[in-house]
């Protein structure tokens, strides 16, 4: 899929990695492995940039979309199941419901966005840190390492889901009492100035960062996003090493949503290169 992305547009000398690239790829596998049907799949992408926005009503609309999405991908598969992680499911011994069966799917759908940012971010830093971008794309650095390293300074979902501590906890600025619920800053957990004052190599391999969160918790997808993005990174340093930012860091649009850390658009310019051979 990464190939036959690439192919689109490496013959010319300019593209959007976002919406020509790490957008597209990422929502093309997720669809094939929940098995969702392209009818179903354009409506849950449609539901994920619902829900960019932070107003309630569309908030509610986004996640009544997502649900109907992978309502209808149930229906499809209880009647013809096929390989896919929705037949699966539903033929779990743990014997899951219909809606538990359609909140798990919605679940993991919700992971698309912060995976192809995840892309996105990694290829942004490529081109705006020397250092990086020439490991990376010279080999140095493999897309794993480049991967942790973004995920532990540039986390594309910058805020993490809500907490409710056990029992009352005392912090520096006040009292949070039981059950109250606490917002995780991701991106800022390594961002302190008295914390940050190490060097790159001594940044390198640590694994150290709370993107997928932990314990119980833990997002269920971190595997596939992972193998999603080393696999996307891979393709693209290999078919294009040369890439660069068609415009000034400083005019690129950051999309409007305190819990994500991420572009809106990523253009960027290459010289053209021969269309890669499909495997």
């Amino acid at each position: 899929m990464a190939v036959t992305l690439i192919n689109g547009f490496c013959g010319g000398d300019s593209a959007d990695l976002l919406g020509q690239f790490a957008r597209p790829l990422v929502v093309e596998v997720v669809h094939e492995v929940l098995g969702l049907s392209p009818e179903a799949g354009r409506h849950a992408v449609n539901a994920i940039m619902t829900l960019r926005a932070t107003d309630p009503a569309s908030v509610t609309q986004g996640n009544r979309m997502l649900e109907e999405a992978m309502s209808d991908t149930v229906a499809v598969k209880r009647a013809a199941p096929g390989m896919d992680v929705t037949s699966w499911l539903l033929k779990h011994r743990s014997g899951l419901s219909v809606d538990e069966v359609i909140h798990q799917l919605a679940m993991l759908y919700r992971f698309t966005e912060p995976t192809w940012n995840l892309i996105a971010n990694a290829v942004l830093r490529a081109m705006t840190d020397e250092p990086f971008g020439g490991d990376a794309v010279g080999g140095a650095l493999s897309p794993q390492e480049a991967i942790e390293e973004v995920l532990y300074s540039d986390p594309p979902l910058a805020i993490a889901f809500a907490r409710f501590p056990r029992q009352m906890q005392i912090l520096d600025s006040g009292t949070v009492h039981e059950h109250e619920p606490v917002l995780v800053g991701v991106a800022a957990c390594n961002s302190d100035p008295a914390a940050m004052n190490v060097t790159r190599t001594e940044i390198r391999g640590n694994r150290a960062h709370l993107s997928f969160g932990a314990g119980a918790q833990k997002c269920p997808a971190d595997e596939l996003a992972t193998l999603i993005a080393r696999e996307a990174l891979a393709q693209l340093w290999d078919a294009l090493p040369d890439i660069e930012l068609a415009v000034p860091v400083e005019s690129l649009e950051r999309v409007a949503n305190p819990f994500l850390s991420a572009v809106v658009a990523l253009p960027v310019r290459f010289r053209p290169s021969p269309q890669l051979e499909l495997p």
